[in-house]
C-alpha cells in the first residue's frame, strides 16, 4: 500500500471542528452532531498507520456523506489543506478519495 507521510502543516481536528461550525457551508448544521463519530474514524486511521483495510466504517447518513464528498471535491477556508495535499508539485500525491454509498 502506498502510504504518505502524515502532514504537519494542519490540525484535522480543528479544522472539522471549523468546519461543522461555519456558517457559511451547505453542511451546517447538520455536520455537528457527527464530529465525534468522524473523529473516531481518524483516530482509528492513525492507530493502524494509515491502513485503511482495518478501519471500521464510520456509519454517517447519506447526507453527511454527500456534504463531505462536496468539501473534499471544493474546499473551503477551513479546509485549504487538502488542496496543499492534492499539489502535486509537492512530490507526494494525495490520491482520489472515495466516500463508501
Amino acid at each position: 500500500m502506498n502510504r504518505l507521510p502524515r502532514p504537519n502543516f494542519f490540525d484535522d481536528h480543528f479544522a472539522l471542528q471549523s468546519l461543522s461550525q461555519n456558517r457559511s457551508v451547505n453542511s451546517y448544521p447538520e455536520l455537528q452532531p457527527h464530529v465525534a463519530a468522524v473523529l473516531g474514524g481518524y483516530q482509528q486511521y492513525v492507530a493502524v498507520a494509515g491502513d485503511a483495510t482495518k478501519v471500521e466504517p464510520v456509519p454517517l447518513p447519506a447526507q453527511i456523506k454527500k456534504h463531505l464528498l462536496a468539501h473534499y471535491k471544493s474546499p473551503n477556508v477551513d479546509l485549504q489543506h487538502i488542496r496543499e495535499l492534492q499539489n502535486p508539485e509537492r512530490g507526494e500525491h494525495m490520491p482520489n478519495v472515495r466516500l463508501p454509498s
